[in-house]
């Protein structure tokens, strides 16, 4: 990561007409590179995974939030022979009435079906086409803001590159623990938490609607920009809203944030940017209203998504060490960005204020709203970065001073987000720290089986953990398989433990079976691990399947 450039040289935004042409300025070269090391890196987590993986272990989907691929692979299943776009909750055993939801997702069900080929096979090339999208987003992104070489490099490699400084925080508190500072500890998280909405490092290896959504919502900023430039053509404000809307389907989370931006720039902007503010909120609307409609109007939908998906944004105090360098380094580039045309200089600003107003918004979900800000953010680390050498060189620093400068910012960069990749290459071989792998070749098997012999009629009762990959492969439902999904989690977790628990009477299981509705009950490691040796004697089930310590009982009224 060099930082330099000349004495007394000055960097300024690009003017409006040097973006009319292509801004990869002589970066053509080094995007193919990038996109290499890319790919390189985002691979190696499968390719060890494949070589040295657990051999008992079977592994699909992605590295990052795992247990939330089985939502994305039912709805590729529900949908793949069916010409609605609408889908059912199967981690859920409740009625209900089915959704627009990963819509993503249910158009690549549905184009593997017309392909014959897996779902697995389209999900994993949305994967790869989606990283690659990142990397031609962040750069487009920056690109739109300076022009300078070394910033523009600078920030695509801040913005894909940084985690934060959480690994130095995790230190502290535990140093402090240890010295019997526990007051002061406890200001510190205890633990690394690479949130992908204040990071764009995890997105890379995460589901391919955030790689896109990611991906849109950046290229929104160069597209807007370029509609209420002087020299716009109708179909620059219509490929804006086309962008826009397409985002509301990907990721409708972050589109109210975006249309926020994009219509208050148009307000200070004057009557030139109106129609593309005006085109931005109609195209956000739809979803944004349907959404609106959905988690406010249905009680199992609003029970699910919206109350049950707890994700709290950090304490402001603690924003820095989630952003880090990205965040710290951002106010150096002001010197820069006041020489910024006003358009671009408003539009930034307000892109990133935007984003951490809207992240606390009095909703369970609100850290979901902050998706879009770290690359803002990374641009303006890259100016300011990149002003500071220019700073020092101008007043002779010795260059032990500068080169300390550099390694304080490599390691600052790069400490949490290389210890995070790390420990997920280590997980690809082991399954350790993370679980990446999410279940065995024999459950694999039993939920193969269960696919074929049951219907949509069908609810399976197993431990959560095997629930999960399994409510992706049946017609049917599961009782409890994942925290957000599931109505009601904390009490279908319970009778789950209850049910397969040692201490759990005849009495009892029959009537969990009846509360939850369940018609089938998986019987496997994971189950006995929860203290339950023998259900064969339990009334009102039949054994239909034993292989390999997996047993699968149907319930008998």
């Amino acid at each position: 990561m060099a930082l330099s450039i000349p004495r007394g040289a000055t960097v300024n935004a690009p003017s409006a007409e040097r973006l009319r042409t292509c801004a990869l300025g002589g970066d053509g070269l080094w995007l193919l590179g990038a996109a290499a090391a890319l790919l390189l890196m985002c691979a190696l987590p499968y390719v060890l995974s494949a070589l040295y993986g657990p051999a008992d272990l079977e592994r699909i989907g992605t590295f990052w939030f795992m247990r939330d691929f089985s939502q994305y692979q039912a709805a590729m299943r529900e949908r793949a022979a069916s010409s609605s776009w609408l889908i059912h909750d199967h981690f859920s055993a409740e009625p209900h009435t089915p959704a627009l939801m990963y819509p993503l997702y249910v158009a690549a069900g549905k184009l593997a079906a017309l392909l014959h080929v897996s779902d697995l096979s389209v999900f994993a090339a949305l994967e790869w086409l989606g990283r690659l999208g990142i990397l031609g987003a962040v750069y487009a992104f920056a690109a739109t803001f300076v022009r300078n070489r070394t910033q523009r490099r600078l920030a695509v490699l801040l913005t894909l590159g940084t985690l934060g400084l959480d690994t130095f925080a995790a230190l502290a508190h535990a140093g402090l623990d240890a010295l019997g500072a526990h007051a002061i500890a406890s200001v510190f998280p205890d633990a690394i938490n690479p949130y992908l909405e204040v990071s764009s490092f995890g997105a890379l290896l995460s589901a391919p609607h955030l790689m896109f959504g990611l991906a849109l919502t950046l290229a929104c900023a160069p597209l807007y920009l370029r509609a209420i430039s002087t020299t716009r053509r109708w179909w620059d404000v219509a490929l804006l809203g086309l962008t826009v809307l397409t985002l509301s389907l990907v990721h409708s989370f972050n589109t109210p944030v975006l249309a926020t931006v994009l219509v208050g720039h148009a307000a200070l902007s004057g009557k030139r940017a109106w129609p593309a503010g005006i085109v931005a909120a109609v195209a956000a609307a739809p979803m944004a209203l349907y959404s609106l409609l959905l988690y406010a109007t249905d009680p199992f939908w609003s029970g699910t998504y919206s109350v049950q998906n707890l994700m709290p944004s950090p304490a402001p105090w603690l924003l820095p060490l989630d952003y880090g360098l990205v965040l710290l380094a951002a106010p150096l580039a002001w010197h820069n960005v006041k020489r910024w045309p006003t358009e671009r200089r408003n539009f930034i600003l307000l892109w990133i204020a935007a984003g951490l107003v809207w992240m606390y918004a009095p909703v369970p979900y609100q850290r979901r709203f902050a998706f879009g800000v770290q690359p803002a953010l990374a641009v303006l680390a890259a100016v300011g970065l990149v002003e500071l050498q220019g700073w020092m060189a101008a007043r002779s620093f010795a260059r032990w001073r500068m080169r300390l400068v550099n390694y304080a910012v490599v390691v600052a960069a790069l400490s949490t987000s290389v210890l995070v990749y790390l420990a997920l290459l280590a997980s690809a071989v082991s399954d350790k720290p993370a679980e990446v792998y999410l279940w065995t070749h024999a459950e694999a098997a039993a939920g193969q089986w269960i696919s074929t012999h049951s219907s949509s009629a069908d609810v399976v009762l197993a431990s959560t953990e095997l629930a999960n990959p399994l409510a992706g492969i049946i017609d049917g439902r599961v009782v409890h398989g994942h925290i957000v999904a599931t109505l009601h989690t904390d009490a279908k977790s319970a009778q789950v433990h209850e049910f397969f628990s040692s201490s759990a009477s005849i009495e009892e299981r029959s009537r969990i079976l009846a509360e939850t509705g369940a018609t089938m009950v998986a019987f496997g490691p994971r189950e006995r691990a929860l203290g339950a040796t023998d259900l064969s004697t339990q009334p009102g089930l039949t054994e239909v399947y034993d292989a390999d310590g997996v047993e699968v009982y149907r319930v008998v009224p």
